[in-house]
Order: C-alpha cells, then structure tokens, then sequence
C-alpha cells in the first residue's frame, strides 16, 4: 500500500472528490509533454490539454506485471522518428490523484514504462500501448549461458541480474529469504533466468508502479504480516473506505487446484533426470491427498535446476501456488491508487468479511471511471515431499 500525503485521503474516496490525471512523455531522462485531465488548464504551464482515455492492467506474476493502453489525438501519431510518441526510446510516466479544496494533493504512481507501439484508430484517434520496466529487463537477455551466484542472497542475486539486464533500474523494498540462492543454469533467457530464483525461493519478481523493481513472496502463501485496508459498500461505519465499494462477487471453483506436483529437471548433459514431487499431505486440509477432492497431479519440467535439493525447493515453491487458489473474489470500486499487488483488504459485503490479496488490478488511466480487483485467499503453503 502507497501511503497517501494526508490522513484524509481515504475519507475523501468515499465522497465526492476531484480527481485527477496525468500522464507524461520522456526522452533521454528528460520530460517533453504532459497530458492531464481533471485539473484547471493553465497555458502558462509546460504541459498541453490533450484528451486521453485508457486503462492500466496489472497481475500479480513473474516478468511484466503492467501494460498501459491509452488513446490519445491522432495528431500525436509518430509519423517521423524525432516525433514524441516515438516507439524508440519514449517513455511514459502515470499519475492519478486527488486535489483537495485547499490545492493540496494526494497524487500516486501508477505506470512507468516504454512505449511498444502506436496504432491509428477510427475516429481520430491513436492508441497507445506500453509495458513497465521489466519487459526491458527480459529483452536483454544474455550474450551465452552462465550460472547463479549460487550461495549468495537471494536478494543481491536478483539485482544482479536485473541490473545486468537494464543498467538504469532502481529497486523497492523487497522480501527476506531464509534461503541462499541455489545452484542454477542459465541460458541466454534472463527473464527464465530471473523466474528460475523466483521459483526456486516461492516469490514473484515484478516492477512496482513507480518503476523499483522488488523480489517478494507469494503473498497468499505468506502469512500476513500488513493491516487490510477494509473497504465496504457504504453501510459499515467503521471502516476506513465506507461506500468505495460498488459491487462484489466470489468465484469459488477448483480448476488448476493439484494437490499433488511433480517438478521434472532436464540436465543441460543429457543425463537422466531429477525429480521431486510435493504432497498436501495435511488432513484437515481441502486439498489432502487422502481426502474427498481425490489426487490431481500437475507435471512442470524445468531446465535451470542442477540438483536434486533444489528441485524439490523449486517444487515446494510452484506447489503452493498450484494448491492456494480456493475463492477469489472481483471487487468493483471507486478507483483507489494506492493500492499495489499483493496488498491484503479487508472486504465488507452484504454482511460478510472476506481478507483477499490483490493478484490483479485494473485501474482506469483517466480521472472518471471505476477500478475492478481481482483477489486471492490467504492460504497455508505448507507441503511435504512424498516418500
């Protein structure tokens, strides 16, 4: 969760508020134009009031976790190459905000990234597509195989390779592991590489929306360690963001759910594979092996692992994933950008107290317009190796 300037700011979603915009172009690490909406335009500013509609994607996985789609003017399409919107080294930076009757604001990031590319629409417009950060690190690959640092901390291991990959990234607060990085084979993927740690330490690797990188555990296989933010539909006077809530409903199913997991690692000398294999052996679980949900057994090969010990902990890692998801539930709110993946609410509804962690979001790009959350239930990643 982003901390907002003002102890307000979670009063002021509930009620009727100015919201804001703004979206700016970069170059070089210099700023060249900026699109607002919501706010008074003032001609003696650097900025230019363009329209702009869109919306920001974000999931909770490895690689690129953020896309942006945004529909500008078609004048602004990039017809030469010194144009802004130049899909060769433009870069775009999102806000969204509140201004307050006093002029003071609560302003966020929600997107930093590279444009990819610009498409003329009908009715006079141009679409705007771009990718955070991370899709700059998983295209730079590597110039031949190398292997981890293995030993060394997880961490520091994951910067060096993200730096490796983009010189210029910047890093967030990410988690501790009781882990050192295991003994990995790299190819010339970088992105498989930096998914390889993350397996092997049950952790997801992603860009904040600022743009810092973070290396983190798989929030609903972690215990919980942050205060839900609690969000309700208006008639709950004790929460925080009464009425932020406009409608909510659970999904409740058991696709993709194994309890049973078998990691299969090709060694890059041809010889005979290793294997490990995972069971919820639990019996008060949903998912025990033994119980009424019966065995479903998902196979994953892999080709970074060089040992036995860290196959197992790659399996131990892909298996809490692979049994955690048992009801997840689509929020419908007013839009809130503070809210980062993997942060735990507190859902208030029609009488019901759910705690979900955001595994995706979808935030509208201009001031109108409403955010809908995916989440995920909190749940126990304990497992065992199998006989």
């Amino acid at each position: 969760m982003i901390a907002p300037q003002t102890s307000s700011y979670r009063q002021a979603l509930a009620a009727p508020h100015n919201a804001y915009s703004r979206v700016e172009l970069w170059k070089s690490g210099l700023p060249q134009i900026e699109f607002s909406q919501g706010d008074p335009f003032n001609a003696a500013d650097w900025h230019r009031p363009v329209f702009f509609t869109g919306s920001i994607r974000a999931t909770l996985t490895s690689r690129v976790a953020r896309t942006l789609t945004m529909n500008v003017p078609e004048w602004l399409y990039p017809y030469e190459d010194t144009d802004l919107l130049d899909p060769f080294g433009s870069h775009l930076r999102c806000f969204r905000g509140i201004r307050y009757g006093d002029g003071s604001v609560d302003e966020f990031a929600i997107f930093s990234g590279p444009i990819k590319r610009v498409t003329i629409q009908q009715g006079g417009v141009a679409q705007v597509t771009a990718a955070d950060l991370a899709n700059e690190v998983v295209l730079a690959g590597f110039t031949g195989a190398s292997q981890s640092d293995a030993g060394a901390n997880v961490v520091a291991e994951f910067e060096r390779l993200v730096l490796g990959g983009y010189p210029a990234a910047t890093f967030g607060a990410s988690d501790s592991f009781p882990n050192d990085v295991p003994a990995l084979s790299y190819d010339t993927d970088r992105g498989a590489a930096l998914d390889a740690l993350a397996k092997a330490s049950g952790a997801f690797w992603y860009p904040l929306a600022d743009g810092r990188f973070v290396i983190r555990r798989i929030p609903w296989t972690a215990p919980l360690t942050m205060q839900p933010l609690r969000m309700g539909s208006g008639d709950e006077p004790e929460l925080a963001m009464p009425g932020t809530v406009t409608s909510a409903w659970p999904d409740r199913g058991n696709d993709g759910v194994a309890n049973r997991l078998v990691i299969s690692v090709e060694r890059p000398d041809g010889s005979e594979p290793v294997f490990a294999v995972v069971e919820d052996t639990d019996p008060t679980s949903k998912t025990w092996i033994g119980g009424p949900y019966g065995v479903k057994t998902v196979t994953v090969r892999l080709t970074s692992a060089d040992n036995a010990a860290t196959a197992l902990s790659a399996a131990k890692a892909a298996f809490a994933r692979a049994k955690a998801r048992t009801e997840a539930w689509r929020i419908n709110c007013t839009p809130d950008a503070s809210i980062e993946l993997g942060d735990a609410i507190g859902l208030y509804w029609r009488g019901r107290f759910k705690i979900q962690l955001v595994a995706s979001y979808t935030l509208p790009l201009e001031a109108s317009g409403g955010m809908s959350i995916d989440g995920r239930d909190l749940v126990d990643a304990g497992v065992d190796s199998a006989p």
